[in-house]
Formats: C-alpha cells, sequence, structure tokens
C-alpha cells in the first residue's frame, strides 16, 4: 500500500509491503523496518533494531473503531488519526496517492479573470457519481462539489475558495475526459 502521510507540515510518501518483513520505504528508500499489526490501533514497528510500540486512532470519527485507519485510506479518503509512540502523541494525515492526486488535480483548476472565478476540471477521466451542489448555491473553501468515480473508486473534488456556484456543467451518470470542466464558482 502506497500512502502520503503528513507529520508536523512535512508531506513523506510511504509504501508498506503487503507481506510481513515485505520491505518499507519512505519517499523511494528502503527503511530497515518491519511493521505487524498485534490489534486494532496497536502495531509493533522493528526500526534499525529496535522496537516500538505505535497506537493509532482516528483523531475525528467518534464512531470508528480505535485503529480502524486502512478502511479508509484504501477506499480513498483523508484519514486524521492521533499516532502514540513511546508516550508521545501527535497528529498524521494519511491519504493514499490516488486520492492526493485528484485533490492536487483540482487545485488545478481552470481561472478567470484575475481568479474572479474558478473552474474545477476532472483530474482524470471516469464517471460522475454526484453533483452535491446547484446553480447559485454558496460554497466554502474545502466543500465537495463533484465525486467522481474512476476504477470502482470515488474521489470527492473539493473547491479551493469559498464563492457561490455559478454552472455546473456535468450531471450524475456523465462520462467525463481528464481535465473537462465540471462546476464554476465565481467571487
Amino acid at each position: 500500500m502506497k500512502v502520503r502521510v503528513t507529520w508536523g507540515g512535512e508531506d513523506v510518501t510511504v509504501e508498506l509491503g503487503d507481506a510481513p518483513g515485505s520491505a518499507t520505504r519512505v519517499n523511494g528508500e528502503r527503511l530497515p523496518a518491519d511493521v505487524r499489526r498485534i490489534a486494532p490501533g496497536l502495531y509493533s514497528v522493528l526500526l534499525d533494531g529496535r522496537s516500538y510500540e505505535v497506537t493509532l486512532e482516528p483523531s475525528e470519527s467518534p464512531d470508528a473503531a480505535p485503529g480502524d485507519v486502512a478502511g479508509p485510506v484504501a477506499s480513498g479518503a483523508t484519514t486524521e488519526v492521533i499516532v502514540g509512540v513511546g508516550g508521545r502523541t501527535g497528529h498524521l494525515q494519511v491519504e493514499d496517492e490516488r486520492t492526493r492526486a485528484a485533490r492536487a488535480a483540482a487545485a488545478d483548476v481552470i481561472s478567470g479573470p484575475a481568479a474572479a472565478e474558478v473552474t474545477i476540471a476532472a483530474p482524470m477521466p471516469g464517471r460522475v457519481a454526484a453533483v452535491p451542489v446547484a446553480v447559485g448555491v454558496a460554497v466554502e473553501r474545502g466543500q465537495t462539489v463533484v465525486v467522481l468515480e474512476a476504477m470502482k473508486m470515488e474521489s470527492a473534488l473539493t473547491t479551493p475558495r469559498a464563492g457561490r456556484v455559478a454552472e455546473v456543467m456535468v450531471s450524475p451518470g456523465q462520462a467525463v475526459q481528464r481535465r473537462q470542466a465540471l462546476v464554476r464558482i465565481v467571487g
């Protein structure tokens, strides 16, 4: 599994092998680590000959079980967790590569004159699963404006700024191409 992890403002790519003892890589460099799940939310990490007990628990989802972070990450969401190592805790944001690419592409919008408007474009070819906004609706920065489905995974496309929906160019079930304009947001 390959994910992007944000810890203390720093982004790193982490690749975990599927089999116990398989290679772990951080930013492409092989890391001499072995990660094993002991129980939900509890992991044993062997790193450079030292053993660490690591706890993970969702930080914002009261109904999620402790350590239940693999499901949301695997399904294309961004998951925020609290990590505990050696009595110290910190917040960690985990996002699969596909979701990160979709989010980056949504930020790579087509901008109008003097950035008075933004057009959210499709980051990849796919099918529109949902359009939770309508023309005239006020939207906040980060609000989902279109949900795309590609390769049986859904990606929420969000607006990079607050504004009002001026135009919706797609409808649920419609096939779209990469960089196709989907929703236009104004001032």
